[in-house]
């Protein structure tokens, strides 16, 4: 049955559970396998397998023997007390017995059952050995010789017994094999793997080298991690033989190229670990001389064996027409199996030399299966490097190889135009593996894009990536597609490891949360890293700086390296610009000849110096010419050549002296070498130089040295040097690239070379098929293995510093944007378009994380560009519905979730989402489609059916999402929530100056307040930003000439505020005016009626919903309530006006000095600009009202003051403006001044009336032409006057503070030049009644009646002045209304006089001097301009003055003198004017009591009157008749 097919089956199946719990067993217990003991095997077990074998044996003569032994055995066996002893030699009678069973010549039915059974015996622990060196052979050796040799049958039982039996023997703990043994016990296995006829064997011997290599390398890690952990040199030594190497690449000797590696590798572990390579070398005389201080431990030389087997066959070198297939089997396994090895997390265990040994096998490995023409072999081959670079150990020792092959094997396939595609899959797939580890990632930028001298490794693997996936499609649909997924996968896998890598080293870099020593100690430990960052930070910056200093200096040289000069990447020396010229790759041969050919002395000093770097010692002088022509283009002038090749001859002459005899001679023979170059190899020249002629040039005898030895060079040396150069053109141009290709053709031709030109990269145009096929230059392979093996100067340095990511993130984002703008150009699949979505979002991350906030809004736009809502006719209106959808959702989630990253894009984000919204609500208008939909316009246009799935996703999804986005809101940072804001404000102002569609202005606008619902729990510097931001805003469209708009922003305002006013502010708070003061912007702004009468209703709204919490909000209320009083609407002042009325009441305003001026400025206003009396009056009786209000209601009623200042202002105000309610005004003001309640301090008195005073009679001030203007003055003057006299009567106003302050206003008055002259005389005739008032009061009033007298002291004085003054051009004066004005004085004098009766004495006598020197003044002027006026004057004056002395019996003296005073002056003739005057006089004098010699006095002063006027004649006769003739009878009668 073992030899059937069904038996077989058993077989497998059983060997595949077997394999699976060995492994697990492994696993279960740390790589130890588990051994069953002889205790675990029962004994009939062990008499079984010889029953077997018996039974094999049959009847068959050739193995009777073997069956006869079986018998013996089995006999003894079964006896009694038998035990079976552990086989140790080949003298067991078990094991010889096996081992004979097991020859090539018996059936396979024999040996079956003999290697079942010895498999059971190995397998219990029964057979116990160790195989031995060469030198002796011992039991292991022979029964593995014995097994292996069974594996040449091509029975299957056989095979997989073999199978089993040395995977048994390989993994045992008790049966050792090593060295040559394993690895004839591994190429068995591997043998049958390759080539057994059976589909199931190869598998199973698959599966059994790759779980025998499981097992070694477990083993291997577990027995040397201390060793490795002692010693682990893989970060030294990676410095190679650079010079060997080029020199063989340059002869394409692979097996050289083998050897110098493996010999390199041995000297330097040798010099630094004081050991030497135990492996096989690639030679057999190196296998002499192996030597080892610290060797390899013998399970990691047994697995270097295994390992270098497999290399060697996995590097065998098969041309594409072998028709050996078990060949190409066993590559393709070996290479299979190579992969596998690599996967093993023991790598990380091993030792450092084992690490370092097995870094030579790989590299050769690859190098020699870089060209393999087998397809499967060169993905295998990609991938194998994949899993080098995933093991951080070998990578790290194979730093300047790693370099080298990885655009080798991987990124040359995203480079070129149209790569293999398995090889492009295999490439793409390895970097989607690798690209998810973000430590990897940051490793390899900082080891290779870091370095000076190292290709960009992770810029060139992101540029490649990007390149495929904009690259116009080369295959077939399907095969691009997923071309393009792969590439966008390893796009987005590198964008999100480098996410992950930043997060978690940001964290780690961070100490916060940790306590103060651990802090201090994190500090200390990673000053060491941060200091490495920062060093590899400046050494990129540096590279790039050198980089573009470069490409400057090959477009302009001069100006190219100042510029290097100035950014710090050169020195500004000779030599550190020559340094520079001979050591930098990458330097256009033409502008270095420009430059070094320059006449300026700088230049020529660079050249001498580069000059002074070549060694021509040894060198023939035409080699030496080609060696440094070959460096630089020789530039075209004359004198540029003369200066080059002078120096180039001096330079040869000092490497080799005696060569020439001068100089001279040297510079002659290189100017003469160069016309022969030109002129040999020119194709337009007629006549070429002869080689006589060519030495006949050089050794011509000078004309200054003619009749001298002229020194010559030998003919001979000539000859050669014209051969050379007629055979060998000198090339002199850098820019001749099929010369450069036929000169290196051969070479490039060559199996390495073709090899090793596939590292390089390759300068590319999208499109052009030919740059594939580009050859690199021999000089560029050859810097090619100089930059990565002089780049590792040390050790593999492990990126730390976060600081990395951002130059990271600026590589990717620089590519990555060349994908997002060709999204128009290039289709993409929709699983690539979602891929590239989430790497913009990841991008975005990164960027705004480490503060890269120009490439991050850059990102944010192109994002928001993609949805297509952005200007019209953009590329993304072209895209599939699912695209702008995908991209719409990626957009609101990046902002959902990070918002704070966002930064200065949210304006693009705005612009989206509100058109966005429009779109959702009206996306079925035609002129909406035709702009955002172009897909269902051209359905709409063309008329065919359809739906727009895009106005699908919006109407519902889409704006559910936008809602979450503003929803959210409240969730966003302080900072973030301000530039939400602020961007939404800019993006509204847009729509509002220049709306796409009707409508849509509207969207934001609405928005922002639902923003702004959303945060008003914001902390109050948060909020103060965010109010100033919006209340700008809503003031601004609250003027927009739309009145839709305007008044949706003042409704908007007023439900912000009336949240707002929800919350009691404190009394040193202003929020509530911050939030009222765009209503009053507005109003102030805005000439739309409509609106005004809105905004002042809404202000209306919140005094009566929220008049208890109003504070500081009073200002903004009455500001806008100020700007209302001066509008025409009468709903506007109306709704003013109810504003007013309500606010006077409020104590807050009454007890605010600020408010209540504010207030007052309220009514003010009203009374100077508004339009409607019945406003004004209403104002003022509100004003009324309240002053009742609170005199009423205080017990102290200085509170009123301010309230009857108010009044007073009001009416002089109307008046000021002509308005006819200010009689209301005054009415109600001196109503209240009336009222008996006032009980005011003198102080407040005094203030009171001179207000009063002030504002209501203080216009004379002005210029006569106003004041003629305003002529409601003097009604107003002749009404409200006597009221203010009146004001001196009431006993609540004291005298001593209303008398001055009445007086002092009627004196300003009178002699106010602008006072008309009716009205002076009005107030003059006032004087009467202030003293009827005075007279009234009980009080005594002595000082009030001085001041009256005092008054019109000085209304006389006055008006003398001005009549002085205008006699003299004062121009402001009239002459004769002063005169008249002084008669209105002394008539009101008079009535006082009249009114005081008897009483108050001297203030009669002061008044009646008044009179008596306003008569005198009028008689001393009389003779001047205006005389008749001032006798007219005079004759009145003196009348009241006779009147009131003649009336006042005690006063009998001062009239004798009055009326003598007269009689006196007026001695002459006297006119009719004054004759009235002279009889008064006279006749004043018949009551007076005198004596007689004061008659007769007063008769001599009559007696020249006597011929006067008739009327003095007859005053004379009555004075005569009643004064002096009864003394005379009385006398005569005596």
């Amino acid at each position: 049955g073992r030899g059937s097919s069904e038996g077989v089956g058993v077989g497998l199946r059983e060997w595949g559970f077997a394999c699976v719990t060995l492994r697990s067993r492994m696993e279960a217990n740390g790589g130890k396998t588990e051994i069953e003991t002889e205790a675990s095997m029962p004994p009939v077990h062990l008499t079984k397998g010889i029953e077997e074998i018996q039974k094999a044996c049959g009847w068959r003569l050739d193995v009777r023997d073997i069956g006869r032994q079986c018998g013996l055995l089995l006999k003894k066996m079964k006896q009694p007390g038998y035990a079976f002893e552990v086989i140790n030699s080949e003298d067991s009678m078990t094991l010889s017995l096996v081992l004979e069973a097991l020859s090539q010549s018996h059936p396979p039915r024999l040996i079956e059952p003999a290697l079942s059974y010895l498999h059971r015996l190995i397998a219990a622990g029964l057979v116990v050995g160790e195989s031995g060196d060469k030198s002796e052979r011992r039991m292991v050796d022979t029964v593995v010789g014995k097994i292996c040799d069974c594996g040449a049958s091509s029975a299957e039982p056989v095979q997989l017994a073999v199978l089993k039996a040395l995977l048994t023997i390989c993994t045992s703990e008790t049966f050792i094999v090593k060295g040559e043994v394993l690895l004839q016990a591994f190429r068995m296995i591997f043998n049958l793997a390759v080539g057994s006829n059976y589909e199931a064997i190869r598998s199973c011997a698959t599966a059994s080298l790759q779980q025998l290599l499981s097992v070694w390398f477990r083993k291997a890690a577990a027995s040397d991690y201390s060793s490795s952990q002692q010693h682990n040199p893989e970060g030294e030594g990676n410095d190679l033989d650079v010079a060997n190497i080029a020199n063989l690449a340059e002869k394409a000797d692979i097996n050289g190229l083998e050897k110098v590696l493996a010999r390199r590798l041995s000297e330097n572990l040798s010099q630094r670990e004081g050991e030497a390579m135990q492996s096989v070398p690639a030679t057999p005389s190196t296998k002499k001389k192996r030597e080892s201080v610290h060797p390899l431990s013998g399970l990691e030389v047994d697995l270097f064996v295994l390992l270098r087997s497999l290399c060697r066959l996995g590097a065998r070198t098969i041309s594409s027409a072998t028709s050996d297939n078990f060949i190409v089997e066993g590559k393709l396994l070996a290479l299979g199996l190579i992969k596998h090895v690599l996967q093993f997390q023991a790598w990380e265990s091993v030792s450092g030399r084992f690490i370092q040994r097995s870094r030579n096998l790989l590299c050769v490995m690859l190098i020699r299966n870089a060209n393999c023409s087998i397809e499967a072999a060169a993905v295998k081959q990609i991938e194998i490097l994949s899993k080098v670079i995933l093991q951080p150990r070998i990578l790290a020792a194979m730093k300047p190889e790693a370099g080298a092959f990885m655009p080798l094997f991987i990124i040359r396939h995203l480079e070129v135009f149209s790569p293999e595609p398995h090889l492009l899959r295999a490439a793409c797939g390895a970097l989607c593996l690798f690209c998810s580890k973000e430590q990897l990632l940051a490793d390899l930028f900082v080891n290779y894009d870091c370095e000076m001298n190292a290709t960009n490794v992770f810029d060139r693997i992101v540029k490649g990536l990007c390149y495929v996936i904009i690259s116009k499609p080369t295959y077939d649909a399907a095969t691009d597609s997923k071309m393009k997924i792969l590439a966008c996968k390893a796009l987005y896998q590198t964008m999100t490891a480098l996410h992950r890598w930043f997060s978690s080293h940001q964290e780690k870099n961070d100490p916060a949360g940790r306590d103060g020593s651990e802090g201090q100690d994190t500090a200390v430990v990673a000053q060491e890293p941060d200091s490495r960052g920062r060093d590899l930070l400046r050494l990129k910056n540096k590279k790039d700086s050198l980089s573009g200093g470069i490409d400057s200096f090959n477009c302009h040289p001069i100006k190219g390296m100042k510029s290097l000069i100035r950014s710090g990447v050169l020195e500004d020396s000779v030599e550190a610009q020559a340094q520079f010229l001979y050591n930098t790759k990458g330097l256009s041969k033409e502008s270095k000849g420009e430059f070094l050919g320059h006449h300026e002395e700088n230049q020529v000093s660079v050249m001498h110096k580069y000059a002074d770097f070549f060694d021509f010692a040894g060198l023939d002088f035409d080699e030496a010419m080609r060696v440094y022509l070959d460096t630089f283009r020789l530039p075209g002038e004359a004198q540029q050549i003369d200066r080059i090749m002078e120096k180039f001859a001096d330079r040869y002459c000092t490497c080799n002296q005696g060569t020439f005899s001068t100089a001279d001679q040297a510079y002659t023979l290189a100017y003469a070498i160069i016309m022969l170059n030109t002129d040999m190899h020119n194709p337009l020249a007629e006549h070429l130089m002869s080689k006589e002629a060519f030495v006949g040039m050089v050794n011509q005898c000078p004309v200054e040295a003619e009749g001298e030895d002229h020194p010559t060079l030998p003919e001979d040396f000539l000859e050669a040097i014209f051969d050379r150069i007629a055979s060998n053109e000198i090339k002199m141009t850098g820019g001749d690239a099929k010369g450069a290709e036929l000169q290196n053709k051969d070479a490039m031709t060559s199996p390495l070379m073709k090899v090793l030109k596939k590292a390089l990269p390759f300068q590319r145009v999208m499109g052009d098929s030919t740059a594939s096929q580009a050859l690199p230059s021999l000089d560029g392979i050859k810097d090619l293995i100089r930059k990565h093996q002089d780049s590792a100067e040390g050790v593999w340095n492990s990126a730390e510093n976060s600081e990395i990511a951002i130059l990271m993130c600026g590589t990717i984002c620089k590519h990555a944007m060349d994908v997002f703008d060709s999204l128009d150009k290039v289709r993409v699949s929709m699983d690539s378009f979602k891929l590239i979505i989430q790497c913009i979002k990841e991008a975005i991350i990164v960027t705004g994380l480490t503060s890269q906030k120009e490439q991050c809004d850059k990102l944010v736009c192109k994002l928001s560009d993609l949805v297509g809502f952005g200007d019209a006719n953009t590329f993304p209106l072209t895209l599939p519905d699912s695209m702008r959808v995908e991209a719409f959702k990626s957009l609101v989630d990046i902002t959902l979730k990070h918002p704070n990253l966002v930064h200065g894009a949210w304006t693009h984000v705005f612009r989206c989402l509100s058109r966005a919204q429009y779109f959702a609500l009206h996306g079925s208008e035609v002129e909406v489609m035709r702009k955002f939909d172009r897909i269902a316009y051209d359905m709409a246009y063309n008329k065919r059916s359809g739906t727009s799935q895009l106005l699908i996703f919006f109407e519902a999804e889409g704006l559910q999402l936008i809602d979450q986005l503003f929803s959210g809101s409240g969730n966003m940072t302080g900072q973030t929530i301000v530039m939400f804001v602020s961007a939404m404000c800019a993006v509204s102002r847009e729509e509002l100056e220049e709306p796409i569609f009707a409508g849509l202005e509207l969207i934001l606008l609405q928005r922002l307040v639902e923003t702004v619902h959303h945060n008003l729990n914001r902390i109050r510097m948060v909020w103060s930003r965010l109010w100033a931001a919006t209340s700008t805003h809503l003031i601004g469209a609250g003027c927009e000439d739309s009145v839709e708009i305007a008044m949706y922003s003042i409704d908007a305002l007023r439900q912000i505020v009336f949240k707002l006013l929800e919350h009691q502010e404190l009394s040193n708070f202003k929020f509530q005016e911050e939030a009222l003061k765009p209503f009053a912007a507005i109003m102030r702004q805005c000439e739309l009626n409509q609106v005004h009468v809105f905004a002042i209703q809404c202000i209306l709204q919140v005094v009566s919903a929220h008049n208890a919490r109003l504070q500081s909000g009073w200002r903004s209320i009455l500001c806008c309530v100020k700007i209302a009083l001066r509008n025409e609407a009468v709903e506007v002042v109306d709704a003013a006006l109810h504003i007013l009325k309500q606010s006077w009441s409020e104590p807050q305003i009454v007890a605010s000095d600020h408010l209540f001026g504010e207030l007052k400025g309220c009514f003010l206003e009203l009374m100077a600009h508004g339009n409607h009396v019945e406003h004004q009056s209403k104002a003022i009786e509100i004003v009324k009202d309240g002053v009742a209000i609170i005199l009423d209601g205080l017990s102290e009623k200085d509170e009123g003051l301010e309230v009857i200042q108010l009044i007073c202002n009001m009416g002089r105000t109307a008046l000021d403006h002509g308005k006819s309610c200010y009689h209301v005004a005054y009415q109600a003001l001196f109503g209240l001044l009336a009222r008996p309640g006032l009980k005011y301090s003198n102080a407040l008195w005094e203030e009171i009336l001179e207000n009063v005073c002030e504002s209501s009679f203080g216009v004379t001030e002005l210029p006569g032409k106003e004041l003629e203007a305003r002529a409601g003055y003097a009604e107003h003057i002749r009404t409200y006057f006597p009221l203010l006299c009146k004001l001196v009567g009431h006993h609540h106003i004291p005298l001593h503070v209303s008398v001055p302050r009445v007086l002092d206003a009627a004196r300003r008055l009178v002699l106010g030049p602008a006072t008309p002259e009716e009205l002076r005389t009005f107030l003059i005739s006032q004087l009467p009644a202030v003293a009827s008032e005075l007279l009234s009061r009980d009080e005594g009033a002595a000082e009030e009646w001085s001041a009256l007298a005092g008054c019109a002291k000085a209304i006389a004085l006055g008006i003398r002045e001005a009549f002085e003054g205008a006699g003299g051009g004062d121009p402001g004066w009239d002459r004769a209304a002063l005169v008249r004005a002084m008669q209105a004085l002394q008539e009101a004098l008079c009535g006082v006089c009249r009114s005081l009766g008897g009483e108050l004495e001297g203030v009669q006598t002061s008044l009646l001097e008044v009179l008596e020197e306003s008569v005198a003044w009028a008689k001393g002027a009389s003779a001047g301009e205006n005389g008749e006026l001032l006798v007219s004057q005079e004759v009145s004056g003196g009348l009241l003055l006779i009147e009131m002395l003649s009336g006042s019996p005690g006063r009998q003296g001062h009239l004798l003198r009055v009326c003598s005073r007269i009689l006196k002056h007026f001695g002459g003739e006297v006119s009719a004017a004054l004759a009235p005057l002279v009889a008064a006089a006279v006749k004043a004098l018949i009551d007076v009591d005198c004596s007689d010699d004061e008659l007769a006095e007063i008769v001599t002063s009559v007696v020249p009157h006597m011929e006067d006027q008739l009327e003095v004649r007859q005053a004379i006769s009555e004075f005569l008749t009643k004064r002096i003739l009864p003394p005379l009878e009385r006398k005569v009668a005596k």
